[in-house]
């Protein structure tokens, strides 16, 4: 078998438990989803990962939620030296939502990349959270309420789940 023959069939074995990985990780239960997803991704190309865009998305907010600090820096490092294609929204999404920190440079690289995502998706639940996510750089960089609130004002609250319905509610 070639090799690309080989991590297509271990990656369709692996399947069950990327599955697990993502319910874990909705049921908060982070430190066991980063167990599963640490294990599948740590031999993988950049390139054989991001073609599991879910679960990678999944995983790279895990190190970022989990503060694997010098792991998602590495993740960080090898997607910036590799080419777009392939990246999907989901995933730009979760590399600029891992940049938000108590560094002012960070939360400038986050607001540029999810600025950029305004235009990449037609999905209203992602444009939501990416909405929410840079009216949070504007608070941290300019400070100015009104523009946090235009922002979290333009987003189209009739086709939100419950969810996040609720949470741009908060806002």
């Amino acid at each position: 078998l070639k090799e690309c023959d080989t991590w297509y069939l271990m990656s369709l074995h692996q399947k069950p438990s990327l599955l697990r990985a993502k319910k874990l990780y909705h049921q908060l239960q982070l430190e066991d989803s980063f167990e599963i997803l640490n294990s599948f991704f740590s031999d993988l190309s950049i390139e054989q990962a991001v073609e599991h865009d879910e679960a990678f998305s999944i995983y790279i907010r895990v190190l970022y939620e989990l503060e694997k600090t010098e792991l998602l820096l590495s993740y960080q490092n090898r997607l910036k030296g590799s080419s777009n294609s392939g990246k999907s929204v989901e995933l730009e999404y979760q590399l600029a939502m891992s940049h938000l920190s108590d560094d002012l440079r960070q939360i400038e690289h986050a607001k540029k990349s999810f600025e950029s995502l305004l235009f990449k998706t037609q999905d209203k639940n992602l444009l939501a959270r990416i909405k929410m996510a840079l009216s949070t750089c504007y608070d941290f960089l300019e400070g100015d309420w009104r523009i946090c609130q235009s922002i979290i004002d333009s987003i189209d609250t009739e086709v939100l789940n419950t969810y996040l319905l609720d949470v741009v509610s908060i806002w």
